[in-house]
């Protein structure tokens, strides 16, 4: 249960804030969680929309190295 109150304070600082789209609240916590139990060296991240996961990923394995690719052009 603490692990929600953790996230729920981590989630209040995302650096998007509101948004319409993507993942939510329930999502968010759901990757957080499993990516800080599995603590996995590596991430490869195939499309990055607004950066929301990759900005997840980054708090919940901040010693993985993390790839992120998106097929889009970077806007300008």
């Amino acid at each position: 249960m603490e692990d929600i109150f953790s996230f729920a304070e981590l989630y209040d600082q995302r650096p998007l804030g509101r948004k319409i789209g993507g993942m939510g609240f329930d999502h968010s916590y759901y990757l957080w969680y499993t990516l800080r139990k599995l603590q996995p060296k590596f991430i490869v991240e195939s499309g990055i929309f607004e950066g929301h996961t990759t900005w997840l990923r980054k708090k919940a394995c901040p010693n993985a190295q993390l790839i992120s690719l998106d097929p889009r052009p970077s806007l300008p």
